[in-house]
């Protein structure tokens, strides 16, 4: 790879760097403010459910950011 074809990587992955960090950010924002006081057992349990599936796509992107940061 030339010096062109390198600096536009690093320019890709330093923006996807930044998109990360940011959903990360605010994903931690929006579990502290959410509201846990549902009475119906089925909401909770979709409530939970939709943390989890976001839990688990943001640990994949720590991984990716490491990956990052790593290059």
């Amino acid at each position: 790879m030339d010096q062109k074809d390198l600096d536009y990587f690093k320019t890709l992955l330093t923006q996807w760097l930044d998109e990360l960090i940011g959903r990360a950010g605010s994903t931690v924002v929006g579990l502290l403010n959410t509201e846990d006081s549902l009475s119906d057992p089925l909401d909770r349990a979709v409530l939970d459910n939709e943390r989890n599936y976001t839990l688990r796509i943001r640990d994949r992107e720590s991984v990716l950011i490491r990956k990052i940061r790593g290059f």
